[in-house]
């Protein structure tokens, strides 16, 4: 008897809030992303309120002191398109 393959579903290229507040973040620059990291603010889920204050609230997980986590399946250009498109980036 021979053994069945699974058949694996492939997921659906998925952006989430946090991959384009991952976007917004890395998207700044060097030190801008350092000095956001190192200090302390106001966490949020609201992506609006980070993406047009990103030095004013931190996104959990994105730009959190000692609270960082990467997103799992991250692509920069189709997340910073999405922003984009949304209107959080010029």
């Amino acid at each position: 008897m021979v053994a069945k393959k699974k058949k694996s579903r492939k997921r659906p290229d998925r952006i989430t809030d946090f991959d384009i507040a991952t976007a917004i973040h890395k998207n700044r620059s060097l030190h801008a992303q350092q000095v956001d990291e190192g200090s302390k603010a106001r966490v949020t889920k609201n992506l609006g309120l980070f993406a047009f204050s990103p030095n004013r609230f931190d996104f959990l997980g994105v730009d959190t002191p000692n609270n960082r986590r990467e997103p799992k399946q991250f692509n920069m250009k189709k997340s910073l398109a999405k922003a984009r498109k949304m209107g959080f980036l010029g």
